[in-house]
């Protein structure tokens, strides 16, 4: 599937995704017939309190987007978002508004690095699966330690 996006849409997805998106890279767990699988996935998304903006959002990086309460049960506010972590689509979307991101842009040129390893060695389920998850949890960790996130270090006293 190719995405691409017209002039007045990269600065508009550039300016959504430094504002309220998010770009990073996410370790997926999934079981299916009773084995365990974990892989590292790249994460292109965005969240706000408005449907209509995140809807366009969604449906410019041709991805379904949810709805979700936040809050305690009396005091409760909407959030919508939408996120994708199909390399390929990270890869095409990064590259087009990559010249009109500012504040999230290293990190949108590293995930952009992985998404072009993970396309360009794509894994199986043979001897080599194995290796080629340490390499992703290597650029995983990488990540992490580069670009950490608040909700995920809060507990820890540096």
């Amino acid at each position: 599937m190719k995405i691409v996006l017209s002039e007045t849409e990269r600065p508009w997805l550039a300016c959504a995704v430094d504002t309220d998106g998010h770009v990073g890279m996410k370790l997926q767990r999934q079981k299916q017939r009773g084995k365990r699988y974990a892989y590292v996935v790249p994460q292109f998304g965005f969240s706000n309190t408005h449907e209509g903006i995140t809807k366009h959002f969604a449906e410019l990086i041709k991805s379904k987007y949810h709805e979700s309460k936040e809050g305690n049960p009396y005091n409760h506010k909407y959030k919508f978002s939408t996120i994708t972590a199909h390399s390929e689509k990270v890869k095409q979307l990064i590259t087009q508004i990559l010249p009109y991101l500012i504040v999230k842009r290293e990190r949108a040129i590293y995930v952009l690095n992985f998404c072009e390893h993970k396309l360009a060695n794509p894994g199986d389920h043979s001897t080599k699966s194995r290796r080629r998850q340490d390499q992703d949890l290597f650029w995983l960790e990488e990540y992490q330690k580069n670009y950490p996130n608040k909700r995920r270090n809060r507990g820890r006293v540096p």
